[in-house]
């Protein structure tokens, strides 16, 4: 799915922030693992749109290239 490739190239990209916001139409399901297993945590914001709305952290003490 093009979203996620497109989200974990995002993360991948050496001088990413340490915090990402992402916005998207469904809840990424997929996703998670994928985060989990780069180090990187999510929260869902409120979103009143039907959007959903995640904030995208790096795990304290995760590893950066």
């Amino acid at each position: 799915p093009q979203p996620l490739v497109n989200i974990i190239s995002l993360l991948e990209t050496p001088d990413v922030s340490d915090t990402v916001f992402v916005l998207h139409d469904r809840d990424p399901v997929l996703l998670y693992p994928e985060l989990e297993d780069r180090g990187w945590d999510w929260s869902r914001l409120p979103s009143p749109d039907g959007e959903l709305h995640l904030r995208l952290s790096r795990t304290p003490g995760a590893e950066t290239e």
